[in-house]
């Protein structure tokens, strides 16, 4: 592989991993909002647990979608190039 093209996969594996730590972090969040309804509703009984999550699956679903069609995307670009003899191994 060229270099341009392992500097194109390292840029994209950061991308994947800044996006981990997101998803990550913002979980850790949610978390910490369960907890505080949980403590909240042990001390005071006018508070209340929630009945429904806090996350909506539907919203992971689209960005997953988005996601693959960005690599459907790379794809075929990537082997357009290939198949015109852009690239060399």
């Amino acid at each position: 592989m060229t270099p341009r093209i392992l500097r194109l996969y390292g840029k994209d594996y950061e991308e994947q991993l800044e996006n981990e730590y997101k998803k990550i972090e913002y979980t850790a969040w949610i978390n910490g909002q369960y907890i505080i309804y949980a403590i909240g509703a042990a001390l005071d009984c006018k508070n209340k647990y929630p009945r429904n999550p806090f996350l909506e699956e539907r919203e992971e679903t689209d960005k997953s979608q988005v996601d693959a069609l960005k690599f459907e995307a790379f794809a075929i670009s990537f082997n357009r190039g290939r198949k015109a003899g852009g690239t060399s191994e």
